[in-house]
C-alpha cells in the first residue's frame, strides 16, 4: 500500500511538472511587459 502511494506520487508530480513547464515558459517568453513593471 506504502509502494503504491509512493508511485502514485510520483505519477501525479511528473504530470504536473509536464504541465506547468511549457505554461512558465509562454508566461516568461511572451514578449509583453506588464504596465505595472513600466512605471
Amino acid at each position: 500500500m506504502k509502494m503504491m502511494a509512493f508511485a502514485m506520487a510520483s505519477v501525479l508530480t511528473k504530470f504536473a511538472e509536464i504541465s506547468v513547464q511549457p505554461a512558465s515558459f509562454w508566461y516568461i517568453y511572451n514578449g509583453e511587459t506588464p504596465e505595472e513593471l513600466l512605471k
